[in-house]
């Protein structure tokens, strides 16, 4: 049987709308042998892996948080939040504790800044993976691993990783890609402003990057923003976790960009399934 593998991007609260595709795909047991996560995708990933349900997570998320809880301050010269409601969630939602002991394998994703290479976490502690590879530079501290490697957030180097992913399914397993990628506004209007040209300078190679990989290595994206438009006013939004209703459309984007996946990964599956038999 071909193994299928799953992409979970980063995108700060947009992520949210994946759990809304999540739980669509839960509900029609589509089957995964192995997840690949970077940044926040890593805290909703690590949890699918061990079959918590999408909605008891969006219950930790939306209807339990707090702004406080979000920004609450770190001592730490290097970030300037604390990542205890990341470890809060985990602590009580994930049954596991070491990565090699998830019910569906993982690999996480985060930014080596001393080698500045990826640096793939595969087993130890679950709870340090997911922090390295949310540790967004400047809002939260990179974490020391082995005393001396300093990881932050995967998304500055590899926020999409569809690479890796193809690399653990071989070149005939599948991989379905969630990004939270959207086209750029091309409006004058919204050029003309000096933080929007920054903007534009620092994410556009960034992007570019991130769709490359999406494209090339994927067998289906899951583009739940696609009509959505990407500048600094929208960027901001990124790391807007304590706007409940925000999150709640979110998820219900995510849900119905869930049901049209649903459908192809479906599809795809049964073709795949009826070619095997024919060739048996």
């Amino acid at each position: 049987m071909k193994k299928v593998g799953l992409v979970i991007g980063g995108g700060g609260s947009k992520t949210i709308a994946f759990l809304g595709i999540a739980e669509v795909l839960q509900e029609n047991n589509i089957p995964f042998h192995h997840l690949v996560t970077s940044s926040m995708g890593s805290l909703l990933g690590i949890l699918l892996a061990n079959h918590v349900s999408a909605k008891d997570i969006k219950h930790a998320f939306m209807e339990k948080c707090r702004y406080r809880d979000w920004l609450r301050p770190s001592i730490s010269k290097l970030g300037l939040f604390s990542q205890s409601r990341v470890r809060r969630i985990l602590n009580e939602l994930l049954p596991i504790s070491k990565l090699e002991e998830s019910e569906i394998p993982i690999t996480i994703v985060g930014s080596n800044l001393n080698r500045v290479t990826e640096h793939l976490f595969t087993d130890g502690d679950a709870v340090t993976a997911v922090c390295a590879s949310c540790a967004y530079p400047m809002l939260y501290k990179p974490v020391i691993i082995d005393g001396r490697e300093m990881i932050a957030d995967g998304g500055i180097l590899n926020n999409v990783p569809a690479d890796i992913c193809r690399n653990i399914v071989g070149s005939d397993g599948f991989v379905i890609t969630m990004t939270a990628s959207s086209p750029f506004d091309t409006s004058l209007e919204s050029l003309n402003k000096r933080r929007e040209l920054v903007h534009r300078i620092i994410y556009g190679p960034l992007e570019i990057q991130r769709e490359r990989i999406t494209e090339q290595y994927s067998d289906i994206v899951i583009r739940p923003f696609e009509n959505h438009s990407f500048c600094y006013r929208t960027w901001k939004k990124l790391f807007n976790f304590f706007d409940v209703k925000q999150l709640e459309e979110y998820y219900e984007i995510g849900k119905e960009k869930g049901k049209e996946a649903a459908k192809e990964i479906l599809e795809m599956l049964k073709t795949n399934s009826d070619s095997t038999e024919a060739n048996s």
